[in-house]
């Protein structure tokens, strides 16, 4: 890392801790610039100085009855009002240990943010509005794997204001667990810059973009079940029957990393009406099944790390193969894209 990279790294840090002062009201010091052996002590810090802070909450509620001259507390029982002082001591030690997990995980995907992240967005501030809304949201995220998630999205906002929108907040906010490993499995099969998943065509069909073979999709990790569920998410469009095409070969697509190409094939095609007449003809367009990502989706994706799914590859070649198609796998673009045909690979 370079001395402009570790000076970039340390104004991110510190507006890292500048939002989370802004946003919430407590000062933030990065966990792993602690250098702290043991991260149970941490938690343990973390949960006392939440009690005490959220002490003076129940004090508040305290003066308040105080104020209205005990009635209340004469009306519902001096145990009613302990009980209520304990769930609100309680309820916000959960939520502090969430924020803090999740400024923890922003802390530590800062780095591969900022690399990611257009160098021109990197001076800018992000919104404290924005900021207000995912703290809100972040506090009641208790799954570890959602953590990462936020703290990543965190990260990446940091890195690059403006780079999530509000309303993906709210698809992430009512995003649960299950749906998140079914989210990860999805985006191990999208290609372009988060757009769309081609979709195996079946042996039977005469046109390929009409051909959904959703059981071998289902082989390879989704299922139409998940697809119905991400629908619900709002993480995947609702269209069932869309398709992506191109007018040029070969079509050069990214993929979680790598880089596919398809081309016509030296061999004839052996199923397909349509993809015969489009062997013949060089300006003919080929147009493949698609699931595509809603927008949410689409910024949500940016934040899974690339996982090529090696099965999925392999149905994609032998199923192209049969209407007259290459599939070519590489792990840097080829030559021969052009830049209408290459998308660029995910953050």
């Amino acid at each position: 890392m370079g001395v402009k990279d570790v000076l970039g790294l340390a104004e991110a840090l510190k507006t890292l801790s500048d939002v989370v002062k802004g946003a919430i009201g407590t000062l933030y010091e990065p966990t792993h610039l602690r250098k702290m052996a043991d991260a149970k002590a941490y938690e343990a810090k973390a949960l006392e100085t939440a009690r005490l802070e959220n002490a003076v909450k129940a004090q508040r509620v305290d003066q308040l009855m105080a104020a209205e001259g005990g009635e209340l507390a004469t009306l519902v029982g001096t145990d009613v009002v302990e009980r209520l002082r304990s769930r609100l001591v309680t309820q916000e030690l959960h939520r502090q240990v969430n924020i803090d997990n999740i400024v923890g995980n922003a802390a530590h995907a800062l780095p591969l943010a900022l690399e990611l992240a257009p160098r021109e967005r990197q001076n800018e501030s992000p919104s404290n509005a924005w900021m207000l809304r995912f703290f809100s949201s972040a506090a009641d995220v208790g799954e570890p794997e959602l953590q990462t998630l936020w703290g990543r999205l965190l990260a990446g906002e940091i890195a690059s204001p403006g780079r999530f929108r509000a309303r993906t907040l709210d698809v992430l906010r009512n995003l649960t667990a299950d749906e998140g490993h079914t989210f990860a499995r999805a985006c191990s099969l999208v290609c372009g810059a988060n757009d769309f998943i081609v979709v195996a065509p079946n042996m039977q069909g005469t046109v390929l973009a009409g051909c959904r073979d959703m059981d071998a999709m289902g082989d390879c990790g989704l299922t139409f079940v998940d697809m119905t569920t991400l629908v619900d998410a709002r993480l995947l469009h609702p269209e069932t029957d869309l398709v992506w095409g191109s007018e040029k070969f070969p079509v050069v697509l990214s993929y979680n990393g790598r880089w596919l190409t398809v081309e016509k094939s030296a061999a004839p095609p052996t199923v397909g009406t349509m993809v015969r007449n489009i062997h013949n003809q060089s300006n003919a367009v080929v147009s493949f099944p698609i699931i595509k990502f809603s927008e949410a989706g689409r910024e949500l994706g940016l934040l899974v790390p690339d996982s090529p799914n090696e099965a999925y590859l392999r149905l994609l070649h032998e199923r192209l193969g049969l209407f007259g198609l290459t599939l070519t796998v590489s792990d840097q673009m080829p030559s021969t894209a052009e830049p209408l045909q290459a998308s660029h690979p995910r953050a």
